[in-house]
């Protein structure tokens, strides 16, 4: 099934007390500073960036980037942490029983508006439109499913 990338910088090990990163060769990767991303939305996230101290002569580099000098990475730290909460809340009990109604629930419906319904594409553009589009389905959707 799924393997994960050991070159993707979200897989490298994490050192939370030190501040640094570990790559797949183990080379010590030092923090160089933050970075700020803002979103099409307007969110501002921040990024803090790592290098490598020596990757010439690497036997993985290769496998690892094309650029030239060392590898720079960029971690978000809080999406991090997000991402690990929410994989401990999905690989829960409680999370499992949720998954599993996953599939009978929405699922369903989804099957019905497409198929049965023939409603495979919104009628309008843009999001606030596409939005109230869907919003009358499924007004539409549970009044029908409430007179049946």
């Amino acid at each position: 099934r799924f393997k994960p990338d050991p070159f993707k910088a979200e897989n490298f090990y994490y050192n939370e007390e030190q501040d640094f990163c570990i790559c797949p060769m183990g080379q010590k990767m030092q923090r160089i500073g933050t970075r700020h991303v803002k979103t099409a939305s307007g969110y501002v996230s921040e990024n803090a960036r790592y290098r490598a101290i020596r990757c010439e002569g690497c036997p993985l580099r290769c496998r690892c980037f094309k650029a030239k000098g060392n590898r720079t990475i960029e971690l978000n730290h809080r999406l991090r942490k997000y991402k690990q909460k929410a994989k401990e809340l999905l690989c829960s009990e409680e999370g499992l029983k949720h998954r599993g109604q996953r599939c009978i629930e929405p699922e369903a419906v989804f099957g019905q508006m497409k198929n049965n319904m023939n409603y495979k594409r919104f009628r309008h553009f843009g999001k606030d439109k596409v939005f109230m589009d869907f919003a009358f389905f499924a007004i539409a959707f549970n009044i029908k499913k409430m007179c049946a």
